[in-house]
């Protein structure tokens, strides 16, 4: 009989640490997320855009970082053979970008009037 009772204890003992928690819990706040804000001069969202992707001629994995600001790409590869991960120079979009532009078309003279001559 003592055991039994000595259970019943033991539960009662756990409910109510439970229910202490809980009460606690509800009455300590939390800290909030508080998301990126938009800074002078950016975009409305972060810094940095990635961009997860798998290779097919390595094995490993890759992720694309763009930073939106200043231009930048670059990326980081995950190789599994070596277990590292392997970092590449940065790419500034604005030169790659300038030089892959089509040169404007030559603006050519207005005909004379009265037709071809």
């Amino acid at each position: 009989m003592k055991q039994k009772n000595s259970r019943w204890l033991v539960v009662l003992i756990g409910i109510n640490a439970l229910l202490l928690t809980a009460v606690v819990m509800h009455l300590v706040e939390l800290p909030q997320a508080q998301a990126q804000t938009a800074r002078t001069g950016s975009s409305a969202g972060g810094e940095y855009l990635l961009l997860p992707g798998k290779i097919p001629a390595q094995s490993g994995e890759v992720v694309w970082i763009v930073d939106v600001n200043n231009h930048l790409l670059a990326n980081c590869i995950y190789n599994r053979n070596r277990r590292e991960i392997q970092f590449s120079e940065f790419l500034d979009l604005k030169e790659a970008y300038e030089s892959f532009l089509i040169p404007s078309a030559p603006v050519l003279p207005e005909p004379a009037p009265g037709g071809v001559q």
